[in-house]
């Protein structure tokens, strides 16, 4: 019966821990960039990989990014409802008995990012990838 307890225990704790370990290592590493990067000059890597600061304050790859605050505001709640119905529908699927470690990988991203929108007026994006003078949109 301890046996039980004890895996039960585990598989209930793996999500939750997931979702830390996910959450704390995207702060980490955008807590460097913002300390180690200055926004807007490129640290190179190797070819085809730099890391650029910048701040984004659209949805993915700065779509609908625009400077007025009021439009920054209401995209930035309209965001978070998102990710609320999101966690809700993981909810839903973890009680079905679904395993959901993508789900809480993205809760984690999208929930740090919802976190830099509040803290830096943008989300942090650092990861500048490129072939020759094309660029693809710098992300996290």
């Amino acid at each position: 019966m301890k046996t039980n307890n004890v895996q039960c225990l585990c598989n209930c704790a793996r999500y939750p821990i997931l979702f830390i370990v996910a959450f704390l290592l995207d702060r980490l590493t955008k807590s460097w960039a913002i300390s180690s990067l200055t926004q807007h000059e490129s640290l190179p890597i190797i070819s085809g990989l730099d890391l650029t600061l910048t701040f984004n304050r659209g949805l993915s790859w700065s779509i609908l990014s625009f400077d007025s605050t009021t439009y920054f505001g209401v995209l930035t709640a309209f965001i978070g409802c998102i990710i609320a119905l999101f966690v809700v529908y993981a909810w839903y699927e973890y009680r079905r008995g679904t395993t959901i470690l993508p789900e809480v990988l993205v809760i984690a991203g999208a929930l740090s990012n919802l976190l830099d929108r509040v803290l830096y007026g943008g989300v942090v994006d650092f990861i500048d990838c490129y072939v020759g003078q094309w660029h693809w949109p710098v992300f996290n």
